[in-house]
């Protein structure tokens, strides 16, 4: 891919923020994209932290515990599926799936209230 994007506060369990990773060619022109329009200014803590969790990432324990959110991942799916849910994929090879709730008698603003209707 040309452009892969990232959060730092999700997966990787950093401060809130988000990266580009492009090629090289790109770089001007993401710099003048994202600078100063949609890039605050860079505060030192954060930019700290971030290398703090970049750094954690690189660990053994890091990848068990990505390791573990896949598997529990696939044991909820599995378990939706064998509650009679419908998966849109079949099922997830990520820490993502989706329900299908199109056939069941329940509004979003119902499952909102009361997720134990499911």
């Amino acid at each position: 891919a040309d452009f892969t994007t990232a959060t730092t506060h999700k997966t990787i369990r950093g401060p809130r923020g988000g990266l580009v990773i492009a090629d090289k060619k790109y770089a001007g022109l993401i710099d003048k994209s994202v600078f100063p329009g949609v890039q605050g200014g860079p505060l030192m803590h954060i930019i700290a932290a971030k290398a703090v969790a970049f750094r954690e990432a690189l660990k053994d324990s890091f990848k068990d515990y990505s390791r573990r959110i896949i598997e529990n991942s696939k044991a909820l799916c599995e378990y939706m599926k064998n509650e009679g849910f419908r998966i849109v994929s079949g099922g997830t090879d990520n820490h993502l799936f989706l329900i299908d709730l199109s056939g069941k008698e329940l509004t979003g603003y119902a499952h909102e209230r009361d997720d134990r209707r499911l």
